[in-house]
């Protein structure tokens, strides 16, 4: 039996993918945007392999409960679950690697914002003085 229905979760990003491709051109992705970018494409290219393993696996217990005694059937259950676990793995290992790329994300931004605040201090402090002055001061 082979699948005939249109995966909605394809169709649902279909809307976010042309918002991203009529972004204006001056706003182009950072290096961790462009990163994390794929991360999460990678991450949703595996979720979309994930359904259609778990559809597989699905069809092959229909056909299992069926016929149970079927060896060919057993060993084509037992492959199909060795890929999803797999698969579940790997994709909670990028899910993990995604988490830590938003934190790392965060942290930057948040040290870019405190160094722009010390230096914007540094230039109004320094601001009145005469820099010839200080200088010959020295």
């Amino acid at each position: 039996m082979k699948k005939t229905s249109t995966n909605t979760r394809r169709l649902l990003r279909l809307p976010a993918l042309a918002a991203l491709l009529i972004l204006p051109s001056g706003c182009a992705f950072t290096e961790y945007g462009n990163r994390i970018n794929q991360e999460q494409l990678e991450i949703a290219r595996l979720e979309d392999k994930r359904h259609d393993l778990e559809t597989e696996y699905i069809i092959v217990m229909n056909n299992l409960e069926l016929h149970p005694d079927e060896d060919r059937l057993i060993k084509e259950r037992d492959l199909v679950r060795g890929k999803l676990i797999d698969l579940s793995a790997n994709l909670n290992e990028k899910r993990k690697l995604l988490d830590q790329s938003f934190r790392e994300w965060e942290q930057k931004i948040v040290q870019e914002k405190i160094e722009k605040q010390m230096i914007d201090q540094e230039v109004k402090e320094n601001e009145g003085k005469n820099e010839d002055e200080e200088f010959q001061n020295k």
